[in-house]
This record gives structure tokens, C-alpha cells and sequence, in this order.
């Protein structure tokens, strides 16, 4: 993840706990959902990841990662999972 987007993360947790941990790896999931399917092996997937949001179309636009993240559909019950 850019450092941007890691800071203005780590506020919302202030306010909001760790749903917002939730929201934000589901949209990075989501992001990467295609390639992270055709990969094999638990290696591949792992370094994917750790690309975090480089190579995508979303990489330098911290707005429209935010925008992805909570426009995500999710119901109060999901969001209250147990971390």
C-alpha cells in the first residue's frame, strides 16, 4: 500500500477500529481478484499481495481506492466480525 493511503487507513481506524482493516483488504482483494486467480501457489499469491495496490489502476489514486473501499455493499453484520 503507498504510505498516503496506509496514514489516511491507520486515521479511520482511530475512529472506526479495525472494520476498517476489513473494508480495506476486501478492496484490495477485490482489486487484485483476477490475477490473484490465475496464480498458483501460495508464494505467488502472497507476493501479489504484498504489491499491494502497484500495477493496478488504482496505484497514485488514493481517492479512488477510498471511493472502491467504501462503496463497498457490506452489511453491519459483516462488518462486525470478531478480529
Amino acid at each position: 500500500m503507498p504510505f498516503s493511503v496506509t496514514v489516511r487507513i491507520f486515521e479511520i481506524i482511530l475512529s472506526e477500529k479495525l472494520k476498517i482493516i476489513y473494508r480495506a483488504s476486501l478492496t484490495l482483494l477485490k482489486i487484485k481478484e483476477k490475477e490473484l486467480l490465475t496464480l498458483s501457489g501460495v508464494d505467488n499469491i502472497v507476493n501479489s499481495i504484498r504489491q499491494g495496490l502497484r500495477g493496478t489502476e488504482y496505484e497514485g489514486k488514493d481517492d479512488l481506492f477510498f471511493k472502491n473501499m467504501f462503496g463497498l455493499k457490506l452489511k453491519r453484520k459483516e462488518l462486525n466480525v470478531q478480529l
